[in-house]
């Protein structure tokens, strides 16, 4: 089967889009799948599908089989003209607002099943974890040194506008703890302060040596989790708060609204006082979410 990806990211936004995108899409072509990507307006994510040796061209197929479709609202309904109606329209709809009308829908977040998307015409879901969209390269196999007590990352579109005062909150335990922030760009000092800026690395290597996750409840809790973080979060967007709400009846630490000292507090705990969280991951499951798509 020929499938295209279309993935809204720009530099200042979209990269978790980026990884699961292109995990997916490496998933598909090992189970035999030809796979293409929609260049995105990103030089970063173009070098990220790069490093997978993932084909990119530059506009929309007329005859691809199958269109996956991984973007916010508004990037979806400008595309309504570009779609050819014959072939099969998947989204990747993790925040529950869906534009299009999609054949099939994909939302791997814990609150998927709960979800009523009767008004698109009752299209197949594949909700929940259990097709969660993380490369294997997130999972953690027990013998990584957790060398990064407190792991910060708020995404391209978050960055200057939170790490600053993240970072003043917690720059007085950074004697007695490991802080990191990850960034897909260098950062000013005077926002870092004197923690250090892991800059465009991998984020499954940083998860993977990091004890805590403090960051927004976007696509990256789910990567976290695979990498056995202890989890710190709060909603930086307005369309995280259904993952919000879901992630606090699974016991993790929840901040509703972005607040540096309870996040903080919640950060120096979570590494004092790990909890065992009730959803687990398989590492195979996108192998499963990929054969359901051509199935």
């Amino acid at each position: 089967m020929n499938i295209q990806f279309i993935i809204e990211a720009s530099e200042k936004s979209g990269l978790g889009r980026v990884r699961r995108s292109i995990a997916l899409a490496a998933a598909l072509q090992k189970e035999g799948a030809a796979v293409q990507i929609v260049a995105p307006f990103s030089q970063t994510a173009c070098r990220m599908i790069l490093a997978y040796k993932i084909p990119m061209m530059q506009t929309v197929s007329p005859s691809s089989e199958m269109t996956i479709v991984d973007a916010g609202p508004e990037y979806q309904l400008s595309l309504y003209d570009k779609l050819p109606q014959q072939m099969k329209l998947v989204v990747i709809d993790d925040i529950a607002n869906c534009r299009l009308m999609p054949d099939i829908i994909i939302n791997p977040n814990i609150y998927a099943q709960q979800l009523d998307y009767s008004y698109l015409g009752n299209p197949r879901l594949l909700g929940g974890p259990k097709y969660h969209l993380v490369e294997k390269e997130f999972f953690a196999v027990g013998s990584e040194k957790k060398d990064i007590d407190i792991l910060i990352s708020f995404g391209g579109s978050a960055v200057e506008e939170y790490i600053q005062q993240i970072a003043i909150a917690l720059e007085p335990y950074s004697q007695d703890y490991s802080i990191r922030i990850a960034s897909p760009k260098a950062l000013r000092p005077t926002l870092t302060r004197s923690l250090q800026t892991e800059i465009n690395q991998e984020m499954s290597a940083l998860l993977k040596r990091s004890k805590v996750y403090l960051g927004g409840a976007g696509a990256t809790v789910l990567e976290a989790l695979a990498a056995n973080c202890q989890l710190v979060v709060t909603r930086v967007a307005e369309d995280q708060k259904m993952n919000t709400l879901a992630l606090r009846a699974q016991e993790i630490s929840v901040c509703d609204l972005f607040d540096p000292s309870i996040l903080t507090e919640m950060a120096i705990d979570a590494i004092n006082n790990p909890r065992h969280y009730s959803i687990k991951l398989i590492n195979s499951a996108i192998y499963r979410t990929a054969r359901a798509l051509l199935s």
